[in-house]
């Protein structure tokens, strides 16, 4: 069985060749650099975001809003809301402002946001590719837990 490549030689899904699995990867565009550094300030702080925090907050970002998002993800406004804040706070930068009775992202949330779909594209890509290399259905388990 062949060696594995160590993690500094794997691209940002963990494969060997560093290649993305979004269909649309071009680093220019999209760049796959993690938030953060992980020295103290940094959005990430070294952590990881939880994947499901990190769901929501796409839905948040892309609907304008909490309501809208709840719905999107089939939960209670206040979840939503109550989520998206803790998101805040461990991150440790505002993500979002109100305007008026709406919200805007600030422009870290636009980062954090850009890099959630990229990291959710890349989940349903690397699910399709291994239902699609073994002709079964395979599940894939990825958070921390």
């Amino acid at each position: 069985m062949p060696a594995h490549p160590p993690p500094s030689q794997r691209g940002p899904a963990g494969l060997a060749d560093g290649a993305s699995l979004a269909e649309d990867a071009d680093p220019a565009r999209h760049p796959s650099a993690p938030v953060g550094d992980g020295s103290s300030g940094d959005l990430l702080d070294g952590e990881l975001v939880d994947s499901d925090r990190l769901r929501l907050f796409v839905a948040f970002a892309d609907t304008g809003g909490f309501t809208a998002a709840a719905a999107r993800v089939f939960r209670s406004q206040p979840a939503v809301h109550a989520q998206v804040r803790k998101l805040q706070e461990e991150v440790g930068v505002q993500l979002y402002t109100r305007v008026g009775r709406g919200v805007r992202l600030t422009p870290a949330g636009e980062v954090l946001a850009a890099f959630g779909r990229r990291q959710l594209a890349d989940t349903r890509a690397l699910r399709e590719r291994l239902r699609g290399d073994r002709g079964a259905r395979t599940h894939l388990w990825a958070g921390a837990g």
